[in-house]
């Protein structure tokens, strides 16, 4: 090797480094690539010795064409790439909810909202309120019940005689002295044929202090249904034997075919209520199940298609709110509830002229914490009557109590003595049965 050659290439060896050129990065993403420093071009000298295979390699800091990539340089973040595949996952999964929210949406604009009683004018059916004022706003064949359920308010024939003197020593200063004719000797519920009233007042007193710490501990509408409402239903029908029973209803929607429909003809928004009194028994049951085998129709007797209801006919429905809940709302789901209702007896009834109007009227209750007040639905052909009538009592005290249980057991017996007998001649068509037993 030529001695120039040598000395060119300890000298270049010797020489300090020039800066390296700028590094080129690609970015894809969160992802970085250090393509590194370019390889050297290949020689464009006309010295053939700078050619030889024997040489040793110069540097060059050229800039290639062609580039390789510096691995060492930074580590590839797969990490990263884990990232991005999750956010791409995320991503994705965020238009399938979006695309499962507007088809949810466009679902829900289907049908009617249905927010207020206002929204129930327009209904093809409205709903009207109406205020009692006079014993020609009742209908005639729940007048004889109002009045027993007045008398009840007023604490008339509410406690066994057996339980007052007990009654008398339970009573705290902030309750009123009971009415003079407080005391029954004689059930006044035909269809009781006894009570244990050191056991019925025991109930009264758990009621009483459910209710109390209920409203003090401002619980849910579920804790209301569980803990007071519940045992007030319970502690009322359950002389009853079966005959009249009560049923948690809170998940029992009302089927398409019996949904109110808008002025529109978009179906109302569905509506559920709390709880309901139905009538039962086993003669009732066989009256509705040879009803329905004839029919060849829908196998069950309501507007609704929940399991308990199939061939126990409602006979009263219940919503129940929180001492603060809306009585707004309370009557609309009332309104949407008991409008199907009627819509499911029309459908049943016999004749054009029952086909038209519903010719029996139904007992709706509005529970409000411990308060319960009673409401009355007439079909009138070209819409629904909600009218409204009094405020029976309170479960916060035991004459309250006492008020209220007075009142279920008065709506049993009229389901019992009024509805059956409807709804025998109307909807089941079959003189031969006696009544519910």
């Amino acid at each position: 090797m030529k001695p120039a050659l040598i000395e060119a290439w300890i000298q270049q060896l010797t020489t300090p480094p020039q800066s390296p050129p700028q590094k080129r990065k690609r970015s894809y993403g969160t992802v970085t690539i250090d393509m590194g420093v370019s390889s050297p071009p290949p020689s464009t000298s006309g010295d053939s010795a700078l050619a030889d295979p024997d040489t040793t390699p110069r540097v060059s800091h050229q800039t290639s064409k062609r580039r390789r990539l510096d691995l060492s340089a930074r580590p590839i973040a797969f990490d990263n790439l884990e990232r991005d595949d999750d956010a791409s996952s995320a991503r994705s999964k965020s238009r399938k909810s979006a695309s499962t929210a507007t088809s949810d949406s466009r679902s829900r604009l289907s049908r009617s909202p249905t927010k207020n009683m206002g929204s129930l004018e327009l209904a093809d059916r409205p709903v009207r309120r109406v205020r009692a004022a006079r014993k020609e706003d009742l209908p005639n064949d729940v007048a004889g019940l109002f009045f027993s359920i007045r008398d009840a308010r007023e604490g008339r024939a509410t406690i066994p005689r057996e339980a007052l003197p007990t009654v008398l020593e339970a009573l705290t200063i902030l309750d009123p002295s009971p009415a003079a004719d407080a005391a029954f000797d004689q059930i006044p519920w035909s269809c009781i044929p006894s009570l244990d009233a050191q056991l019925e007042l025991k109930c009264v007193q758990k009621i009483v202090r459910n209710t109390i710490e209920c409203a003090e501990e401002n619980v849910s509408e579920a804790s209301w249904n569980s803990r007071v409402h519940e045992y007030v239903l319970d502690a009322a029908l359950e002389p009853f034997g079966g005959i009249v029973s009560h049923w948690d209803v809170t998940r029992a929607p009302i089927t398409k075919s019996c949904l109110p429909r808008h002025s529109s003809g978009l179906a109302l928004e569905s509506k559920m209520v709390d709880f309901c009194i139905c009538l039962g028994g086993r003669e009732t049951t066989r009256a509705v199940q040879q009803r329905l085998k004839l029919a060849r129709e829908t196998p069950f007797i309501n507007h609704t298609n929940y399991q308990p209801l199939l061939y126990r006919p409602i006979a009263v429905s219940i919503e129940t709110k929180t001492p603060n809940g809306s009585d707004e709302v309370a009557k609309t789901q009332l309104s949407v509830w008991v409008t199907g209702h009627f819509a499911r007896l029309r459908s049943l009834s016999t004749t054009s002229n029952d086909a038209i109007a519903v010719g029996v009227t139904l007992p709706l209750l509005i529970v409000r914490g411990g308060e319960w007040s009673l409401w009355f639905a007439r079909d009138t052909g070209d819409g629904i009557d909600l009218i409204e009538t009094i405020s029976v009592g309170n479960t916060n005290s035991i004459l309250g109590c006492y008020k209220v249980l007075a009142m279920l057991r008065h709506l049993a017996e009229w389901a019992k003595s009024t509805l059956y007998p409807w709804m025998e001649k109307h909807i089941l068509l079959d003189g031969n049965v006696a009544g519910p037993t």
